[in-house]
Order: C-alpha cells, then sequence, then structure tokens
C-alpha cells in the first residue's frame, strides 16, 4: 500500500477512535449531569411534599386520613407522570406506612428504601439532606417530615427510564458528533499531510526510480529543512557520488581500451612481420598473395610476382660475420 493512502487511512482510524473514546467521556459526563439534575429535582419534590405533610406527620396521632388525600391528589393531578414517581409513601417513626399512592400499604414496613435512609426521633438535631439510593432503573428518595421535631419520613420511588433513554439518546447525539467531528478533522489532516509529506516522498521515490534505472544526471528538486528536504539533499548528494564515479569509471574504460588496442596492433604488427627487417612474415605474405590471386582472377587480369636475392650471402656472411649479414638483409 502507496504511503500516500496509508497516512490519510491512519488518521482516519486514529482520529474515529480518539472520537470515539472523546464521546464516551463526554457522554459519561452529560449523564452525570442529567442524573445530577434529576436527583436535585426529585430531592426538591420529595421535600416540598414532606413539608406539606409536616403537620399531618406531627398530629398525635398522626392525621392518616388526610396525609392520603394529599398522596391521592398528588397523583390525581399527574405530579406521577409529570415525574415519574411510581411510588411515594409517608412513614412514621416506627417504621409503619401511614400513607402511600397504593392505599393496600397502608400500616405495612416500607422496606424498599434502606434503613439508614428512614430517619426519625428527637435524637437527631441537625438538618440532614434527603438520602439517595440506586436499586435497579429506579432512584429511591427519603427525606426527614419534621415540624418543631422531626415525627417521620416521606420517600418516593422514581423510575429512571426517562434518565436512562435521554442518556442513550445522548450518548447517540455525542457518538455521531464526536465521530463526525473526527473524521472531519482526520481529512483535513490527511490533506496537509498528503500535500505537505506524501506528495513530496512520491516525487523523491520518481527521482529515487529514475537513478536506478540509469538516469545519473537526475537530481531532486525539493528542498526544506524539514527531514524531506534533508533526504533530499542526502539523494543529491548521493547521486553526484554515483556520477562521479561513474564518470571515473567510463575514463578508466576508455584508458583501458586504449591501451588494449594499442596492445592489440602491437600484437598484430609482431603477428605479422619479420623481427629482423620489419617486413611482412611468411605468414602474412601468404595471406595478401591468396587475396591478389584470387582478386586477379575475379578480374581476369595477370599478376606478376618479384622476388629478390642476394648474390653471394653465405660467403658475406661467412667473412663478415651473421651481425653484419643482418645488417646487409636490413
Amino acid at each position: 500500500m502507496r504511503l500516500a493512502i496509508k497516512i490519510p487511512l491512519f488518521i482516519f482510524v486514529g482520529c474515529l477512535v480518539a472520537g470515539a473514546a472523546g464521546s464516551i467521556f463526554l457522554a459519561a459526563g452529560q449523564a452525570t449531569e442529567l442524573r445530577g439534575s434529576f436527583e436535585r429535582r426529585n430531592e426538591g419534590l420529595v421535600r416540598s411534599v414532606g413539608a406539606m405533610g409536616a403537620s399531618m406527620m406531627a398530629a398525635n396521632p398522626p392525621d392518616d386520613r388526610a396525609l392520603q388525600q394529599a398522596v391521592d391528589n398528588l397523583e390525581e393531578f399527574g405530579h406521577g407522570a409529570a415525574h415519574g414517581i411510581e411510588w411515594l409513601a409517608f412513614v412514621d417513626c416506627d417504621g409503619r406506612i401511614v400513607a402511600h399512592s397504593d392505599p393496600r400499604r397502608f400500616g405495612t414496613a416500607l422496606r424498599e428504601v434502606p434503613a439508614e435512609s428512614l430517619r426519625c426521633g428527637p435524637s437527631d438535631a441537625v438538618d440532614h439532606e434527603p438520602g439517595l439510593h440506586y436499586e435497579g432503573s429506579r432512584l429511591l428518595v427519603a427525606a426527614s417530615v419534621r415540624l418543631e421535631t422531626r415525627r417521620g419520613t416521606v420517600a418516593a420511588s422514581f423510575s429512571l427510564a426517562d434518565v436512562e433513554a435521554q442518556e442513550a439518546s445522548g450518548r447517540r447525539t455525542m457518538f455521531l458528533y464526536a465521530t463526525g467531528f473526527a473524521a472531519a478533522l482526520a481529512i483535513a489532516l490527511s490533506l496537509v499531510l498528503r500535500a505537505v509529506v506524501a506528495r513530496r516522498l512520491t516525487r523523491l521515490a520518481d527521482d529515487t526510480r529514475a537513478l536506478r534505472d540509469g538516469q545519473l544526471d537526475r537530481r531532486s528538486t525539493l528542498a526544506g529543512r524539514d527531514e524531506v528536504g534533508q533526504l533530499a539533499a542526502s539523494f543529491n548528494a548521493m547521486a553526484e557520488r554515483l556520477a562521479s564515479h561513474a564518470r571515473h569509471l567510463e575514463d578508466e574504460v576508455r584508458a583501458r581500451t586504449k591501451e588494449l588496442e594499442g596492445a592489440n596492433r602491437e600484437l598484430e604488427r609482431l603477428a605479422t612481420t619479420d623481427p629482423l627487417t620489419g617486413l611482412f612474415n611468411r605468414r602474412r605474405m601468404e595471406e595478401i598473395l591468396d587475396g591478389a590471386i584470387a582478386h586477379h582472377e575475379r578480374k581476369g587480369r595477370a599478376l606478376s610476382v618479384v622476388m629478390i636475392d642476394i648474390d653471394h650471402f653465405k660467403r658475406f656472411n661467412d667473412t663478415h660475420g651473421h651481425l653484419a649479414g643482418d645488417a646487409l638483409l636490413r
């Protein structure tokens, strides 16, 4: 795979992974804020309901009927549907339900809420924040009901269905936004890097292939102080050394060829001439004579051969010596 494809692909995948991871953190933060808002809203609702029923709980005995009517009114006016209330209950200091959105629970113990959340009694001298407890897909809220002294607890269960739906929608939205932004960023970075790095490397690769194919005069025109520019400068220096070495080899080859041609000419001369007189030897004379005879036969012409001898050469040689004879022959 070409670098011009690898770089954008790696950037795109990396940005998508980073975008997906970022969307998870953003969605988690959004979910935390959403649940915090849900908790604060329902804490306020439970406090308001508790304040409404405080005087009824403070009566001795508690005004159970008035409390039950208040709870029924909440459901009748749609507060349950509006706030996701699954059930609402008032509990006295003995843990007995004195009012519940389900009247059949009257007089029974409220076991849905942890015991530590059901605060009651004069020993609780300080004001406590409402108790929050998650159980599955619901939020349980319990707050003290007091007038002058704490007389009971108001507890409610809120469904998390709407919150979970908003969280899921938020996760999808965050994922889409984050991945969309990551994809756009990846495309932008890929185009920039393609122009800045990949395209320049492609040109340098073309120069390298041309040099490999024998174009020793090929040089890179890339410039710059970055790594690609430094690589191009190194390429040019290497190409110059290769060209210089090639020129040196060519000069060596020409010199050796010239020497070889001279040696061959000398060998030819030695092979075809007489060393004493410098005239053609017998082998060369026969070659010339055969060629001349063939030529004259083709032309239909006569051929003359002149033979020259030295009279009394042996007597001269014996009288004056072989060196004098050689000089005479020359």
